[in-house]
């Protein structure tokens, strides 16, 4: 909801059709109804060329987000129990800020990680793991944050 009204974000839930039952639930709870549901109904070239076009992309570790590195998408990647370093964006430059939190540069595309340090050992990979507090510890907050900055930067760069 923030991103549309504070940015006028034009949001693309996109996914297999697997995620489909989860990407209602989200929608359902939100205020505003602009969205579009792509899960389920584009292959991976077209997922490609949706990244690609994108502003940005904020996704968890997973296929979309690297297909979204390969076509240069700025993104913000989300990590829990994988480790940013092993299975982050093949290819990127990466600096490490005070925050603990990863930057990295490809091509065209800018891409900030943020992985929290919980004390656990990344990358895990538990499947005992059952409160996924490597995840839950992502606030909505750190990620309008870094929303915000990289919208920063992008005016920047236009001027």
């Amino acid at each position: 909801d923030r991103l549309i009204r504070e940015y006028q974000a034009k949001i693309i839930f996109s996914g297999s059709k697997d995620d489909i039952l989860l990407i209602k639930e989200i929608t359902r709870m939100m205020k505003q109804k602009e969205f579009i549901i792509s899960a389920g109904y584009t292959n991976l070239k077209a997922a490609g060329a949706i990244f690609k076009r994108a502003d940005l992309m904020i996704s968890g570790d997973s296929g979309p987000l690297h297909i979204a590195s390969g076509v240069g998408a700025n993104l913000l990647a989300l990590f829990g129990p994988t480790s940013s370093a092993i299975t982050g964006p093949i290819g990127a430059s990466t600096s490490l800020s005070a925050d603990g939190e990863r930057s990295r540069t490809i091509g065209k595309g800018k891409i900030k990680i943020i992985q929290k340090d919980i004390g656990c050992r990344i990358p895990c990979y538990d499947p005992a793991c059952n409160d996924n507090r490597c995840m839950r510890e992502i606030k909505v907050e750190d990620v309008l944050a870094e929303v915000k900055k990289l919208a920063e930067d992008a005016h920047r760069n236009e001027v």
